[in-house]
């Protein structure tokens, strides 16, 4: 058996991707012979996809300005032209009218709200930063990188490699997903939004956007319920 490289979780998640066949299940021995990763960065960053995916299904993240001053944006994935006159007011009403809207907050404002702990020099996981910024984001957006380095207590080096993760990876997973059944790993489409009858059109939509007003059902009923003739 050769030598297995030390690959980044970015880069071994992108390995994955490519290496994978939609809906054809295969394990992580499988993809790890494949691609001569080893087990356990490919199980990490498949752990660490499932984490994120059904953000990036709803939102898309933005990173405008140059080598100074970087602001970070989060938009809706969806557009409101395209669907139905009924759907659409709902939605509006429904997420814009009733819904919360974001507050503004001071850093330490922002750093009490989210449970920040005090900057350490300890070095922190991948995974612990994306979820702390992701955090952050949903608390407010529009923010400097450096804001968002203060809110979360992470450097700037950590925090930019989080973003820029969260730009390499997010389209992707806006039409795609990842599941583990039996332990092995399937790569699926998501269902098109506007092909959908109004019915699954509005279920989609809360999942996306409104959980709070989301039926409750099995993963099994919900995958039946998007399956196409």
């Amino acid at each position: 058996m050769g030598t297995r490289k030390r690959t980044s979780v970015e880069d071994t998640l992108e390995q994955i991707l490519k290496t994978i066949t939609k809906k054809t299940p295969s394990t992580v021995s499988n993809i790890a012979s494949e691609t001569g990763l080893s087990w356990n960065v490919i199980d990490r960053a498949a752990n660490l996809a499932m984490s994120v995916q059904d953000y990036f299904h709803a939102n898309k993240v933005e990173v405008l300005g140059g080598k100074g001053r970087k602001i970070v944006l989060v938009e809706l994935r969806v557009d409101l032209t395209r669907l139905p006159n009924k759907v659409r007011e709902w939605f509006i009403d429904e997420k814009f009218f009733k819904g919360k809207e974001k507050n503004q907050y001071t850093t330490e404002e922002a750093r009490h709200v989210l449970g920040t702990s005090i900057e350490s020099e300890s070095r922190t996981k991948l995974e612990n930063a994306i979820q702390s910024i992701l955090d952050a984001l949903e608390l407010e957006d529009e923010l400097s990188v450096l804001e968002l380095s203060k809110r979360t207590a992470l450097n700037r080096r950590t925090t930019e490699r989080v973003l820029n993760l969260f730009l390499r990876f997010q389209d992707f997973f806006a039409s795609s997903y990842l599941t583990r059944v039996e332990g092995s790993l399937i790569l699926r489409d998501h269902p098109d939004l506007y092909s959908l009858d109004e019915t699954r059109m509005t279920y989609l939509l809360k999942k996306l956007y409104l959980p709070h007003l989301k039926e409750k059902i099995s993963k099994e009923k919900e995958r039946a319920l998007f399956q196409t003739a």
